[in-house]
């Protein structure tokens, strides 16, 4: 996802270009919080998941929360 589409609740916890930060996420409502490794290389967020995800479609969103307080979201592209 372009990081300029993510829209961050939390700023402080905003990731920096070479930063990686793990956070709990979402993709599907009332889906269990698994954790994903979220880290930024040039103008992009990406998502390291630490379980294997399916059924992953551009145009949904994903939430990211560190402990039970949501601090980002985005869309899936």
């Amino acid at each position: 996802m372009n990081k300029n589409q993510s829209h961050w609740i939390r700023n402080d916890y905003k990731i920096k270009q070479e930063e990686t930060q793990q956070y709990d996420c979402r993709i599907r409502y009332r889906q269990n919080l698994t954790k994903v490794k979220i880290f930024v290389d040039n103008d992009q967020l990406l998502f390291s998941f630490s379980e294997s995800q399916r059924g992953i479609t551009p145009g949904q969103f994903i939430a990211w929360y560190k402990n039970d307080e949501l601090i980002g979201s985005g869309v899936i592209n």
